[in-house]
């Protein structure tokens, strides 16, 4: 079977003759940095569509049925006990080659770096013939948060009715004293939250759906808790040795 290979014109032959790496033979210290990352972009580019070409064959093998010959029971097994896959490795790839031959305008948003493999596999349960094209045109180049901000588009969450809750203990009941008794004041039995001291005395709780501005300034805030977070780790850390130093 013939198979479409992408070969770089401007790649020497060298490259293309054999599949041995040649950075041992040319050293990256005499490159220029213009060059180092000319260098880089044309691996990344490379590496898309060899990824691309590695799905399209792995969907392939599984549509024949190949893997069974080679005492696989799955194209799974397959990609862990004959390419040495790790299993997150073959899941993600599998997954990945199942999308792209039920929707193969995938193939060319991979190979050109336009989606990337989490991104593929994040938007692929949601992807329909009518959405398709919207969505790859909504998800070029995107990052993975941008890509789960889509996703929640696509299939929005339920949303949670706003309301307040108080977190204290329940409100004592009235109890009215039985016949036998011999008073007529009306008691109040405590609950079983406040007997066993479940929550607190004026906590509240508070539960709503969080418009979007809402969540980007959360995000914003947690992000600035975690930069602080790690200085003062770094500030401790570096105040420690400066003690074990003098001590």
């Amino acid at each position: 079977m013939q198979t479409n290979t992408y070969v770089e014109a401007s790649d020497p032959p060298a490259l293309t003759a054999c599949a041995a790496p040649t950075t041992s033979r040319h050293s990256l210290a005499q490159l220029s940095d213009a060059e180092l990352l000319e260098g880089t972009r044309r691996l990344i580019g490379r590496s898309n569509r060899l990824l691309a070409e590695l799905l399209v064959h792995l969907g392939e093998v599984e549509a024949r049925g190949i893997h069974r010959t080679r005492a696989c029971s799955s194209l799974y097994a397959y990609c862990i006990y004959e390419l040495r896959f790790s299993e997150d490795e073959a899941f993600r790839r599998v997954a990945a080659a199942r999308l792209i031959r039920r929707f193969p305008a995938l193939l060319d948003a991979l190979s050109s770096g336009e989606l990337h493999l989490t991104g593929l596999l994040m938007l692929g349960p949601h992807l329909t013939e009518g959405n398709l094209r919207e969505v790859l045109a909504r998800a070029k180049f995107r990052t993975k948060r941008e890509l789960a901000r889509l996703v929640r588009i696509l299939d929005p969450l339920p949303a949670v009715p706003a309301r307040i809750e108080p977190l204290g203990p329940a409100p004592a009941r009235l109890v009215r004293p039985s016949q036998r008794g011999t008073s007529s004041s009306i008691r109040r039995v405590p609950s079983e939250s406040s007997r066993r001291g479940i929550g607190r005395a004026n906590g509240w709780r508070a539960r709503m759906t969080p418009s979007r501005v809402q969540r980007s300034r959360c995000e914003k805030r947690r992000a600035a808790v975690r930069v602080r977070v790690r200085v003062g780790l770094r500030v401790r850390a570096r105040v420690g040795l400066r003690v074990r130093a003098r001590t």
